[in-house]
């Protein structure tokens, strides 16, 4: 028995922490790096087992050094990876820029990623779950995985990307019938919508029949639309280090709560807590929080005038 069933990459990043981006034919150094492991199907597994439940993971990685350092991680963070090995095929990296202010840019090499296909998430991989999660995968592993997992009575959510969004709009509309909880930042949101406002945008997603829309605003906080209300929740002020990582923390969050048995309000502060917290610390994996950690700060939040 698991609770949760994460869908899409494992990669390694290359964090390199900069004051600014190179021009062509230029040289500029860093001040420091770091190198974990990450994706951000993987981060919300992480997630899900350091906040207290349980999660099992699908995806693939190469025959190399990157994917063992994945395997290890998963072994140490107590996520049963379910991890096809690709002959040939490379583990995917991401090369993260984090800027000063803690944002960054990123370059991704799928690699080994790419070659997940629907054929590879068969029914008893998540028969035994009660939720399962997909982020950052093909559209077509997507699909076949919320459909399964919808079908299955499981609730679902999705997390697309932006590079995803890009290329295949109008396939995740048609996914979103198949979807509990959609999980979009502001440039996603802005995809899929254009510049229509936050209500108007979201009723329109709603009308491609998933239940609820969960909107990371970053900064400012959080916003939930639903066909029964609205909810909103502010963000948590204060210096950070690197959001790598920082909105598959948050997704973790929300959904960890929901299984707890929380109610919506709770299930975002929580996330916004959780996500606060990761970008406390470099990298996708570090900073992310146990339960114990998120409920403290919680505590003192309440206590807090």
């Amino acid at each position: 028995m698991v609770d949760v069933v994460s869908i899409g990459n494992a990669n390694v990043d290359i964090l390199l922490y900069t004051d600014k981006l190179p021009g062509r034919d230029e040289e500029v150094q860093v001040k420091n790096f770091e190198i974990s492991a990450g994706g951000s199907a993987s981060n919300f597994a992480v997630t899900i087992t350091r906040l207290g439940c349980s999660c099992r993971f699908i995806g693939c990685i190469g025959e190399d050094a990157f994917g063992e350092i994945i395997i290890n991680e998963f072994k140490r963070e107590k996520v049963d990876a379910r991890l096809k090995k690709m002959k040939g095929k490379p583990t995917g990296i991401v090369v993260i820029l984090v800027y000063s202010s803690g944002e960054r840019a990123m370059l991704a090499f799928r690699g080994a990623n790419l070659s997940l296909t629907p054929a590879d998430i068969r029914e008893e991989m998540i028969a035994d779950a009660k939720h399962v999660h997909v982020s950052g995968s093909t559209i077509e592993v997507a699909r076949h995985a919320l459909k399964m997992g919808s079908s299955m009575k499981k609730f679902t959510s999705y997390d697309p990307g932006a590079i995803v969004l890009t290329k295949n709009k109008d396939e995740v509309r048609d996914i979103l019938k198949h979807v509990n909880t959609l999980f979009l930042n502001r440039k996603e949101f802005q995809l899929m919508v254009g510049g229509k406002t936050l209500l108007g945008g979201c009723r329109e997603i709603s009308g491609y029949g998933v239940d609820r829309i969960v909107l990371k605003l970053g900064r400012k906080g959080a916003y939930v639309y639903s066909k029964e209300r609205e909810y909103k929740a502010n963000g948590i002020k204060g210096k950070i280090i690197d959001t790598t990582g920082a909105g598959d923390v948050f997704d973790g969050g929300f959904i960890v709560s929901l299984l707890q048995g929380k109610n919506v309000d709770q299930a975002l502060k929580q996330a916004i807590v959780a996500s606060f917290l990761k970008s406390l610390k470099p990298g996708a994996r570090k900073g992310i929080p146990y339960q114990s950690q998120v409920n403290k700060y919680l505590e003192k939040q309440a206590l807090d005038p």
